[in-house]
């Protein structure tokens, strides 16, 4: 029987589980170099961290704490993926909560002292999110990441039908149905394609600490 996304979701977030034990347990046997795994897989928390941080000659700082306190494995270790939050969502909110508390020695800035982002960051953080958004749906179920790229791509159900159907010569009643599966599939509630892609988006925004005024 297939794979349902929800279990597919469950699979990822248990594989997450398994890296922090096993990284937990290497801290906690005193290999400290264990970390660098997690740190090498979560370089953008560089970006992160100065997109927040008010000053920002404290980035280096601040990531440098984060990293030493992960460090006793106690937090890696308190990992259990609930409500299927991934590794990556987990460490994010436990760096936002180090830069929250850094901000708050300072005095918060005021609107105008916040320059404003161009065009050209937010089109980039656009386009990262897509292609790390439509990576991940690849992993999980391939063809519903292909009918999302095509959707983006502009295409139609009817030409979405005609990719998937190319050198097979069908007749009309076979792209038919074809096109009318493809739409099926793209708009079911929940499972569909674009609900699977929904949902990965929401979960890379929130390890990011994006919101919709970030990117547009």
């Amino acid at each position: 029987m297939k794979e349902n996304f929800d279990d597919m979701l469950k699979n990822s977030v248990e594989k997450d589980r398994e890296t922090a034990q096993k990284v937990c347990k290497e801290l906690f046997s005193g290999n400290k170099k264990a970390i660098l795994d997690l740190y090498h897989q979560h370089r953008f928390f560089i970006s992160f961290t100065r997109k927040l941080l008010y000053k920002k000659d404290k980035v280096e700082d601040v990531l440098c704490e984060f990293w030493i306190g992960l460090l006793d494995a106690k937090a890696i270790c308190a990992y259990q993926g609930r409500n299927n939050a991934s590794l990556r969502v987990y460490l994010t909110g436990i760096l936002k909560r180090r830069i929250i508390d850094e901000n708050r020695k300072k005095e918060i800035p005021t609107t105008s002292d916040i320059p404003p982002e161009s065009d050209d960051i937010k089109k980039e953080r656009q386009r990262r999110l897509l292609n790390e958004a439509l990576l991940t749906l690849g992993e999980i179920s391939p063809r519903d990441a292909d009918l999302v790229r095509m959707k983006c791509e502009g295409r139609t159900y009817k030409e979405m039908a005609e990719q998937e159907l190319a050198g097979e010569n069908p007749d009309q009643e076979t792209m038919k149905k074809q096109e009318y599966a493809i739409r099926k599939q793209f708009t079911r509630p929940g499972t569909g394609s674009m609900a699977k892609f929904s949902l990965i988006i929401e979960q890379i925004m929130a390890g990011y600490g994006w919101e919709s005024a970030d990117l547009y």
